[in-house]
This record gives structure tokens, sequence and C-alpha cells, in this order.
């Protein structure tokens, strides 16, 4: 075993607490906000801040759980079009991806370009509106999956990660009288796992945290996602607007803060539960997809 030198031990512990912290200055905002949710301003201006909350107080989550039918249908409605849409989204880029991954397709470079294009230029707001109305989507989670099906940026990721499986076993396969949908199903994606993972956590975190799609399109209250229904109660929660409403703002026992931290940790919550589980996949499949063009 090599004995590190003096000047090697210095720079990786100066290494450990550069890395420490900025992970503490990442993790700080984080636990802000998570002691907000838990506290109201009396307990932050009589303690100050503390790093584990004395009491831990859960009005400003009852405050969002006062209308529960309200919420339960946001959470039912973004766990539908977050799993059905990733789903949807990962079997379209890989069917996309794959043709742009084989080097014989005709006029390839051409029709790549012409996917490249998209990332830069849209038709704009009002022509999408025109065109999901003009489609039959509208009031419909179906205009909030479809119009977002492929993304030109996650499919040239896996484009590059596809065309990393060596040709010599796509030409084996095709002897043996595979068909290119096999080749597909039965070799590129259980190659290509690490990649998909992560295309589909980029997805997934896409579909979760939209909103503004869904403002457009829905008209339906009990088809909002969590996200906007979340938005329209933080909305209410103004202390001003309470108080137009004839609320007694001295009984309310949290504040438009308290109630804006419980909300984000509402809404971060399911995705920080997921993304442990796929970390692995997240940093191999980024590195690998990204190496090679």
């Amino acid at each position: 075993m090599i004995k590190a030198s003096t000047g090697e031990r210095i720079f990786n512990y100066f290494n450990i607490l550069f890395i420490g912290l900025f992970s503490a200055s990442i993790l700080f905002p984080f636990i802000c906000v998570i002691n907000n949710s838990f506290r109201n301003n009396t307990d932050i201006a009589k303690n100050g801040f503390r790093l584990i909350p004395e009491t831990i107080r859960l009005e400003a989550y009852k405050f969002l759980m006062t209308d529960s039918d309200r919420i339960v249908n946001g959470y039912r409605a973004s766990i539908f079009i977050t799993v059905v849409g990733t789903l949807l989204c990962l079997l379209f880029t890989s069917m996309m991806a794959y043709p742009f991954s084989r080097k014989d397709l005709p006029g390839r470079n051409v029709l790549l370009m012409m996917v490249v294009v998209t990332m830069f230029f849209s038709g704009g707001l009002i022509p999408f509106y025109l065109l999901i109305s003009g489609l039959g989507m509208k009031d419909s989670w179906w205009a909030l999956i479809i119009p977002n099906l492929i993304t030109p940026w996650y499919m040239l990721i896996l484009r590059n990660f596809f065309g990393e499986v060596p040709v010599s076993l796509i030409e084996a396969a095709k002897i043996e009288g595979a068909s290119e949908a096999t080749v597909l199903s039965r070799i590129i994606l259980p190659l290509s796992l690490p990649s998909i993972a992560c295309i589909g956590l980029f997805y997934a975190v896409g579909f979760w945290n939209s909103w503004f799609n869904a403002a457009i399109f829905l008209d339906t209250r009990e088809k909002y996602p969590l996200q906007l229904v979340l938005r329209m109660i933080i909305k209410t929660a103004n202390m001003e607007e309470l108080s137009k409403r004839g609320y007694d703002i001295s009984r309310i026992a949290v504040s438009e803060a308290n109630v804006k931290a419980a909300a984000i940790i509402m809404t971060v919550a399911p995705i920080l539960f997921i993304y442990p589980f796929l970390q692995k996949y997240f940093v191999k499949g980024m590195f690998l997809g990204s190496i090679k063009g």
C-alpha cells in the first residue's frame, strides 16, 4: 500500500472540508423550509432558528388539509399524470432514439437537424392552445401528457447511449431472425437500463412539478394536479386576502410563510423518496449517455 505524502493528505483534507461546507450550504435552506413548516411565527420570534424544533406544530399542514378532498384528488391526478406520462414518454422516446442511433438510417443528419430545431423554436402559446382544443383534449389529463411525449434533449441522450451498443451484437441478432422491434426490446433496452432510469427520473420530475399547462387546459377542479391545488391554497393563505374574506387573522395560528413551507414539503417529499432508489442509475446514465455523440 502506497503511503500518501504530506501534500496529498493536506489536499484530501481540504477537499473533504470544501465538500462538507458545500453540502451544508445546500442542505441549510432545505432544513430551514422543514423547520418553518413545523413552527409558527411566535416560536421563531421567541426561540430563533433551531436545527431541531423544540415543539413540532402541524397547524400549517392542517391548514392545507382543510379541504382534504382537493388534496387527495390532487395527489391522484399528479400520480396518474406522472406514472402514465413517464411510461409513455420512455416508450416513445426510446422508439425515436433507436433509429437515430443507427448510422445507416437514410437522411439521418437532416432528420436529426429537424429534431434539434424544435429545441430552440416553438409555435407559441396561442397556437398550442388552439391545437389542444382542436384535438378535443381540453379539460383532459392527456393534454398534459401527449404534447410532452418526446423531449428532444432526452432523446439525444438515449440516442448516444443506444449508439454505444456494439453493432456486431445487433447484426448477430438479425442473423438469427430478430426484427428491429425485437432488437430494441430484447437487446437495446435491457442494456440501457441506467440511461432509461435517468431519463425516466427527468420525465417524472417534470410531470410532477408541472402546473402551468394544467392551469391553462383543465377546467374541472377535481382534475387539478397537486401543484395547482397547493398553489390555489397558498393564494388563499395570504393574510390580506383572508382578512378581506372575513377571517379573524388573530385566530389563525399560521402565517403565509408557514403554509408555503408546508406546501413545498408536501410537493417535494414523494420525489425525494423515489430518488435514492434511482441515484446509481441517474449518475451512471448521465455519464455514459453524454460522452459520445
